[in-house]
This record gives structure tokens, C-alpha cells and sequence, in this order.
């Protein structure tokens, strides 16, 4: 196939994460035929690259699996035969009737990307440069104009990869060349340090009509991914991809964690991502004097403790989404939650989690959490509302010193072995140590410290025999350790557990808060009560910890939060707004820090899938 020999990567042909996709939503349309609702567009979502496909002189097969599932999501997976079939992409698809395809004003773009501007010679050598070669079908790139976070390329399909018989829908070529544009992106930001990349993960796909052989591509970041219109000359959109993240290829760091933090990154108003049909708009907020504005809101400012009003915007979030989930609206819906950009109310920015899950169970759903001074006047915290509408895709906006940014990743570098943060004679509070995770940091700390005093707790009354065993071997390895069973939404428990740790030991040296609960279900289908489980450990249980221990000479406080804080997940939507919290609070504990009303560093992480 000349999509896979002509695509080379560090030597080798890889498949293009591009072909990927037209594999699979060709395999549903074939399928699709004959049924109910089979005459209908394809649309993907949740695609993940998880392995790339290579091949030399032998060549490779692989097939595509399909399976229906409940709520009538077609489930795909490519995969080669072996002794165990190695998967390497796989996703979901949606049958839905197609949208009217959206109109892009080509010109307004292109005088936005005016400052620089990249050849079909200079993009082509850039890419050899770092590692990557395209064959003559795959050179679908003519030129390259820059701007600010946004980039447009002008695409013209080889002749070479133009089709004698079927032609496809979404052609390799160009799919891929869209993809190849970032290289714009890359060289007006420096974000991608020059290092080629492959797609990683998609969050959504939508197909209006076929490519064709002379289109437009436009491609922003935001949120720490990338978002890309393809259209014809006219700017109609013909295809659509919404939250592109990509990995780099890295081969001497293979093994080794790849690590990211948040970024926040300029992205004034009305560069990229701008979406031309209409949406629904509504309008929340919290902790903000905007009585004038017409929303609803969603936690009073001052009234209660902070865990209560963050559960109470939780709450109202959750009873919007089921409303116009089940009002079953063919349009799109923007839920704008405006929030202080200072202040104990800040927290409630980790309501962008909540709405990120909100938009992946849901895709017509889209959610901004906007934070801005609340002191302004109302007209302008409305007008901040009407300019981010422009850019329904981008989940997280803060306003600072009179710029917009967004919130998106960056890469940091792989860690070298150095100090631990643990000391000889430490005494260090695991909540929820009793768990996987739990347990496994504290036969670290263990084995790299002497004579440490570590106090796990839970909410069980006891151990069973495997844990008490385990406990057993750190204390034969010279480590002091006590199991408390304490439920950490309890403050008056937690209190008489912090106080009692410093009165017996005469310190408390660290804290990591581990405790959690999962009660997976979505948004439509979940329960008050089942949100509130969820994230009372992570939400009141934090809470409880840091007042608790507020005047302790703390080394460090942390937190063990998740990847759904994060990126949002399927499923997680309370749980995801849980973690988010804790991500701000970590945040807002750093500035208490530094006001000398806290101390220790206090670190948010944002873990993936644990076994």
C-alpha cells in the first residue's frame, strides 16, 4: 500500500495513524449495510493508537473487529493474528445522521497566520530532519502559513495517490498531511522541542463529506491537544477532529515515564478553533459577584464550607447535564461555568473535570470553566462569556493580567535518580496505606529510609492476613508501622488522628492522601449519593487533612490524584471532579505555603490505570 511503504518512521514503514481511521469507519459503513439506520454517517470517537504498526519486506495483515454494544456504540479494534492477537488501534464508532457541514472563512485564518510562513521543500526537509520520510503519495503538503497557536495548510493530493477504482472517503494521504501541518505548529511555538510524534489518542471524529483533491486544513491547540478542520476551497468542513494528542518518539527513553504538567499558554480570543454552527449556551457561576448576568448559580459565595459548595456546583452540573441529555436536542449544547480567579472559591475550576466527562459521554455537550476577576463588572465577565464562546473545544480559560490563556500540557524531562523525599527517623501519615498503591509507597519508603515511623490508615477495622503479612515484612525490615482504621471524612477523627501521631512521636514529617472510592456509572445513570461517595476521601477527606494539620513542619503533602482529573473519563464524571479538586487545592496549598501559613510542598499527581 503506498500509505504504509511511503510513511517512514526512524527507518522503518509505519502505518499512518491517518489510514487508522479510515480503516475503521470503512469496516462500519460494510457492516452497517442492511441495517436500521445503516444509511447513516459514521462518526468516531475515543480512538487510541496503542502500538504503532510496522513492517519490512514481509508485510503484515490485520483486521478489523467490530462489536455492538448496549447503548449502540460499535466497538472496533485492528489487530494482527498471533498466538495472541496483538491489538494496535481501537475506538468506537457512532451511526448518526450527518450534520450540515460548517463553513470556515479561509481567508479571516490565513491573515491570522501571517507570521510565518514554511514551503513544501522547507516542511519536507524539517521532517527528514527528524526522522521521518514521506514517499512521493504521502508529500500532500504545498505550504505552511503560522500563527499564534493555530496554523492552515494548503493540501493537494499527489498524483500518485490518486485512486483508479473505489476512492476513499477520508484518503490517507490527506488525513495525514493534516496531521503533518503541526510541523507549523512545532516551529512557532517550540512546544514540540523539534522530536517527530504519531498519534496517540483521538476524542472524536466527525465526517461531512468526502476528501477532496485540493482542500484546507486548520489545526489549534488547546488543552493540550490538537483540534483540525479539513475543507474544500470554499471552507466547507469536510471533516472534523477534535482532541488529537499525539506521542513522541523517544527510542533511548523507551521504559521510562513519560511525564507532563499543566501549562498555561496565551490563546488570545478569536485565534483558532472557532466553530461556525450554532450551539446552546448555558450559563453558571460560583463564588462571583454577577447577579446581573442570566445564569444560574451554582455556590454562593462565603456561605458554607468550601467541600459543601463545591459538592453543591457538583450537584447542579449534574442535574443540567441529565436535563438536556434527556431532552435529546439534534444541536449542541455549551455549558459555561464562570469561576473567581483567586480566592478559596477557585477551587471550584476542578468543575472542569466534571464537564470534560460530560462531553465524552456525551459529544453534543461541550463545557468551558472560565476564571476571571470577581471584582469586574458584570458587562465585562459577559463579554469574556460571549468571546470564549468561539471556542467551544477549549475546556479550561483563565484570564490574567489583562491576557487569555488556556490551559494546556507540557513535557517534562525524564527524571534522574536523586534525593528521595524521605529521611531516616520520618514519621509519615498514609491515608488509604492499607490499599494497593497504598502499600507499595510504603515498603518504598521503607526500604530506602531507617528507623521511619509510617501510619496507615483505612476504613476497615482490620487487616486481612496478605496485608498483615506485608505490614509484617516492613516491620522485620526496621520500619515502625500502625495500622489505624480512621474514615477520613470524619474531622473530628482526623483531628484526634493528627494530634495523637505528634503527641506520641513528637513530629509528623510527611502526609500521603491515598484514600479513594470508585462507583463507576454515567452521568445519566448516577445517584446522588453514588457522587457523593465518590468524592467526599478525595474532597472532605483533603480538606480535613490540610486543617488537621496546618501547623505541622511539614516536608511535603501528597496527593494521589488521577489522569481522570485531568483528561475526564467515560463513567468517572464525580470521580474525575474529585480529583480535579485536588489538583487546584494542591495549588492553592502552595500559595498558603508561601504566605508562611501552611508548610511542605504539596504535590498533585495525577496517576493512570493501577493493577
Amino acid at each position: 500500500e503506498p500509505f504504509f511503504a511511503d510513511h517512514i518512521v526512524n527507518g522503518k514503514p509505519v502505518l499512518p495513524g491517518a489510514a487508522a481511521l479510515e480503516m475503521a469507519r470503512a469496516a462500519v459503513t460494510l457492516a452497517a449495510e442492511g441495517l436500521p439506520g445503516g444509511k447513516a454517517g459514521v462518526r468516531l470517537k475515543q480512538i487510541v493508537w496503542l502500538r504503532p504498526v510496522t513492517a519490512l519486506s514481509e508485510g503484515v495483515t490485520l483486521h478489523v473487529k467490530l462489536q455492538p454494544e448496549e447503548n449502540g456504540d460499535i466497538a472496533f479494534e485492528a489487530y494482527a493474528e498471533g498466538e495472541e492477537p496483538l491489538v494496535f488501534f481501537q475506538g468506537k464508532a457512532v451511526l448518526e445522521e450527518t450534520e450540515r457541514a460548517p463553513v470556515l472563512d479561509v481567508e479571516a485564518v490565513q491573515t491570522r497566520c501571517g507570521g510565518r510562513h514554511m514551503s513544501k521543500a522547507e516542511c519536507y526537509e524539517a521532517f527528514d530532519s527528524l526522522g521521518i520520510t514521506y514517499g512521493p503519495s504521502h508529500q500532500a503538503l504545498d505550504a505552511v502559513y503560522a500563527g499564534s497557536g493555530e496554523v492552515l495548510a494548503k493540501l493537494t493530493l499527489p498524483p500518485s495517490a490518486r485512486e483508479e477504482k473505489e476512492p476513499f472517503i477520508l484518503h490517507p494521504s490527506m488525513l495525514d498531511a493534516a496531521l503533518q501541518a503541526s510541523i507549523g505548529l512545532v516551529h512557532s511555538d517550540g512546544s514540540a522541542s523539534g522530536r517527530p510524534f504519531l498519534p496517540f489518542a483521538l476524542r472524536d471524529m466527525q465526517v461531512f463529506s468526502a476528501c477532496r483533491e485540493t482542500m484546507w486544513a486548520v489545526l489549534s491547540s488547546a488543552d493540550g491537544a490538537y483540534h483540525i478542520e479539513l475543507c474544500d476551497e470554499n471552507g466547507e468542513v469536510c471533516v472534523r477532529l477534535t482532541g488529537l494528542t499525539a506521542r513522541f518518539l523517544e527510542e533511548e527513553t523507551e521504559g521510562k515515564p513519560l511525564l507532563l504538567q499543566p501549562k498555561w499558554q496565551e490563546s488570545p480570543p478569536g485565534e483558532g478553533g472557532g466553530q461556525a454552527e450554532s450551539f446552546r449556551y448555558v450559563t453558571l457561576y460560583g463564588g462571583m459577584n454577577a447577579e446581573d448576568i442570566n445564569g444560574a448559580v451554582c455556590a454562593a459565595d462565603g456561605e458554607g464550607p468550601i467541600e459543601d459548595r463545591y459538592d453543591a456546583c457538583a450537584a447542579e452540573l449534574s442535574a443540567i447535564v441529565k436535563r438536556l441529555i434527556k431532552e435529546k436536542q439534534k444541536g449542541k449544547t455549551l455549558i459555561q461555568l464562570l469561576v473567581p480567579d483567586r480566592g478559596e472559591d477557585n477551587v471550584l475550576a476542578g468543575l472542569a473535570a466534571f464537564l470534560k466527562t460530560a462531553h465524552l459521554e456525551h459529544p453534543k455537550l461541550y463545557g468551558q470553566v472560565i476564571q476571571a476577576d470577581p471584582d469586574e463588572s458584570a458587562s465585562a465577565l459577559l463579554a469574556k462569556l460571549k468571546e470564549n464562546r468561539a471556542h467551544p473545544e477549549q475546556a479550561e480559560i483563565r484570564y490574567e493580567a489583562g491576557k487569555r490563556l488556556v490551559r494546556n500540557w507540557r513535557h517534562l524531562p525524564a527524571p534522574q535518580s536523586g534525593t528521595v523525599p524521605w529521611k531516616d527517623e520520618g514519621v509519615y501519615l498514609l491515608t488509604g496505606g492499607a490499599g494497593g498503591i497504598g502499600l507499595i509507597f510504603a515498603e518504598e519508603i521503607a526500604s530506602r529510609v531507617k528507623n521511619t515511623v509510617l501510619i496507615l490508615t483505612g476504613r476497615a477495622e482490620a487487616l486481612d492476613e496478605d496485608r498483615s503479612a506485608r505490614l509484617r515484612r516492613l516491620e522485620a525490615s526496621g520500619a515502625r508501622v500502625l495500622y489505624q482504621p480512621v474514615d477520613v471524612t470524619d474531622r473530628a477523627a482526623v483531628i484526634a488522628l493528627v494530634r495523637g501521631i505528634q503527641e506520641e512521636h513528637g513530629t509528623l514529617d510527611g502526609i500521603i492522601h491515598g484514600a479513594g472510592v470508585i462507583a463507576d456509572n454515567y452521568i445519566l445513570n448516577q445517584t446522588e449519593n453514588e457522587r457523593k461517595t465518590v468524592m467526599a476521601p478525595k474532597v472532605k477527606g483533603l480538606i480535613n487533612l490540610d486543617e488537621a494539620a496546618k501547623d505541622a513542619r511539614l516536608d511535603f503533602f501528597i496527593l494521589f490524584s488521577s489522569l481522570a482529573g485531568g483528561m475526564g473519563n467515560p463513567g468517572q464524571a464525580g470521580y474525575a471532579a474529585a480529583n480535579a479538586f485536588m489538583d487546584v487545592y494542591a495549588a492553592r496549598r502552595n500559595r498558603l505555603v508561601r504566605d508562611n501559613k501552611r508548610s511542605g510542598q504539596t504535590l498533585s499527581v495525577n496517576w493512570p490505570l493501577w493493577e
